[in-house]
């Protein structure tokens, strides 16, 4: 019975490949190697192998992580990076076959989901339902936390309670700041 290249031992597959490597070329060998990577949908691949073996380029492989919305977003409010700066960046990036940057209105959409809903701002102040932004809040929390809540006993998440604090006697350490708009009058 014939065993299968795939089963076969060490020293088997390496006899069936060098009756191959006598008999044909290098630029044979990488033809059928690259047509059957293309043939298995691996054109990427067959296109990386093609390059190599041609000695046109060495590659290295280079794991690029794009950036998701969220840490854009961290990236560009933490490095006080304009509009602008934040485009030349990313396009830089790219020309360099690096995509690692969200789109801007992407980053936008991102801050828009960082504020709760029924949020109403004016001149004089903002104002939002205490209910809106303890809902926001918690789901805040269930997203940065969805990883490690994946792996909890889902008889553990029936029952889970937010607890806040929050306080207008000086406890929360925010000072007070006089700010005057065009209607108010200073005390």
């Amino acid at each position: 019975p014939k065993i299968s290249f795939v089963n076969a031992s060490e020293c088997t597959k390496w006899r069936k490949c060098a009756e191959m490597i006598s008999l044909h070329s290098v630029e044979e060998l990488m033809l059928v190697t690259c047509q059957k990577l293309r043939q298995d949908g691996k054109s990427e691949i067959a296109n990386s192998v093609a390059e190599i073996v041609s000695g046109k380029q060495i590659l290295k492989h280079v794991d690029i992580r794009p950036y998701t919305d969220e840490e854009a977003l961290s990236f560009f409010v933490e490095g006080k990076l304009t509009k602008f700066q934040y485009k030349l960046m990313r396009l830089q990036a790219k020309e360099r076959g690096a995509d690692l940057y969200p789109n801007y209105h992407r980053i936008l959409e991102a801050k828009r989901r960082c504020y709760p809903d029924n949020i109403s701002i004016s001149d004089q102040s903002v104002e939002v339902s205490l209910q809106s932004l303890l809902d926001h809040t918690a789901t805040r929390l269930i997203e940065v936390c969805k990883p490690v809540l994946c792996n909890v006993n889902p008889f553990l998440l029936e029952n889970v309670e937010l607890i806040v604090k929050w306080g207008f006697d000086g406890s929360s350490e925010h000072s007070q700041y006089k700010q005057c708009s065009f209607n108010c009058v200073e005390d």
